[in-house]
Parts: structure tokens; C-alpha cells; sequence
């Protein structure tokens, strides 16, 4: 199944994680995640749902357990909080919850990053509301929230997305390496019996990547040189400034 932790990276959007490693999860390798954010992250998640409720009015409940979509029951969520105004016989929406560090902070400007934005609108697919709020404590003393509408579009093709994925999954078929911070130990873990002395005839297109990956790397460089140099000009021209 597909959680709301994984949606962007299923889609190819996050980042920071990779399809090929949620794909490796998947298919039972899956990859130990344990660092003092997560740690300090559960931790502090009903200290943030508390205050979010203390600011904003609304009744904050703990849920009971995972919900499924009732169509497509690949996707599951595991919502933070619920959500209900005083008085009101069931939630009216859900609540994420989300610390971060300081050097963090620019990512929040304007609203929750894509990564989460589509978190949100998988669980909002899953349990069929039409709104949430995320609540997002920076650097142990900047808390902020927003307000997130059900985006059916964005559902559609996110749908989409997991769908194909859960299909390769389902067929043992590894999705390609994206861009990804985690894409390379992701290919890592896929190829761990890696034999040094084995040989393989790449097919034609390898030629092209290759020189793409040469040229993007001389780019790279230049771009490096170019920093250097328009940096090293101006502070000729600020002089003892």
C-alpha cells in the first residue's frame, strides 16, 4: 500500500526521496530511516497538534487507526489529527503535522512545500474531505499553519501516478532513477551483489547519456568558474567597502 509519506515520491516529485526506494520498500528491501529529526519529530507531534487547537478553536482528535481509499485500495492514509468544530458529530477536516530546522524556514514561505501539499491531497483522496490544515513548528519557535482546499485535478493525477506505480510494484518493475537525494542508494541497495569483474554491452542510447552527463558536468564547472569570477569582480569594485 501507498501512505501519504511516500505520494510525492511515488510520483517523482520529492526531492529528497526516491520512487526507486519506495519501490524497494515495496518489494521487501526496505531502507531503515531512524535520525534524531524523525525521533524528535514524533515526539513533538502532539505538542504541535496541542497548540494548533489552542490558537486556531477547533476540537483536535487523535485517530484510530489507517484509513483506505475506498476505490483504489493501493492508497491508505495515516492522518495526524483530526479535526472538528465545537459541537459538530464527526471531523470536518485533518490536520498534518510537521517540524523542521531553521535552515528550513525558506521552504515554508508561502505555504507547505509540494512534497507536502501532495502528502495532503492523498489523504484528503483517502478519506474524502475537502479541506485541511498544516501545522509546522520551525526551528523549536516559529510555528505557522495553513490552510489547504481538496484540489480534485490534482487528486486525478495524482491517482494517476500512484496507480502506475503500485503497478510496477505489483510487476516487479523498478521505475527509473530520478534526481532524487536518495536515488543513489537506492541503485545501491537495487544492485547490491555488484560484481566488479563482470562485463555488459550497454545499449545505444548509453552513448547519449554519456555525453549528456560529460557535457552537464563541463556546464557544471564553467558555471563554478563563472561563480568565482563575478564574485572575485564585485568585491574588486566594493574595494574596502
Amino acid at each position: 500500500t501507498l501512505g501519504g509519506s511516500v505520494a510525492a515520491a511515488a510520483a517523482g516529485i520529492d526531492p529528497y526521496r526516491s520512487a526507486l526506494a519506495v519501490y524497494l520498500d515495496k518489494v521487501g528491501d526496505p531502507e531503515e530511516i531512524d535520525n534524531a529529526a524523525i525521533r524528535w519529530g514524533n515526539r513533538l507531534e502532539a505538542v504541535i497538534a496541542d497548540a494548533f487547537g489552542e490558537e486556531t478553536g477547533w476540537d483536535v482528535i487523535e485517530p484510530a487507526g489507517m484509513l483506505r481509499h475506498p476505490a483504489h485500495t493501493f492508497m491508505v492514509a495515516n492522518i495526524d489529527r483530526w479535526l472538528t468544530d465545537p459541537g459538530a458529530g464527526g471531523p470536518s477536516a485533518i490536520l498534518e503535522v510537521k517540524s523542521t530546522g531553521q535552515h528550513m524556514a525558506d521552504r515554508w514561505e508561502g505555504g507547505p512545500p509540494d512534497r507536502v501539499l501532495v502528502q495532503v491531497q492523498h489523504q484528503l483522496a483517502v478519506c474524502g474531505l475537502d479541506r485541511a490544515f498544516v501545522a509546522v513548528l520551525i526551528g523549536g519557535s516559529d510555528f505557522r499553519t495553513f490552510e489547504v482546499a481538496r484540489d480534485d485535478d490534482l487528486i486525478d493525477m495524482l491517482i494517476g501516478a500512484e496507480r502506475e506505480f503500485w503497478s510496477r510494484v505489483e510487476n516487479r518493475e523498478p521505475p527509473a532513477p530520478d534526481a532524487s537525494e536518495s536515488a543513489p542508494a537506492a541503485l545501491r541497495r537495487l544492485y547490491a551483489d555488484m560484481d566488479a569483474e563482470l562485463e555488459v554491452d550497454l545499449p545505444p542510447e548509453a552513448q547519449a547519456l554519456l555525453d549528456a552527463l560529460r557535457a552537464t558536468k563541463r556546464q557544471a564547472a564553467e558555471c563554478k568558474d563563472d561563480d568565482r569570477r563575478l564574485s572575485n569582480a564585485l568585491k574588486a569594485l566594493l574595494g574596502d567597502a
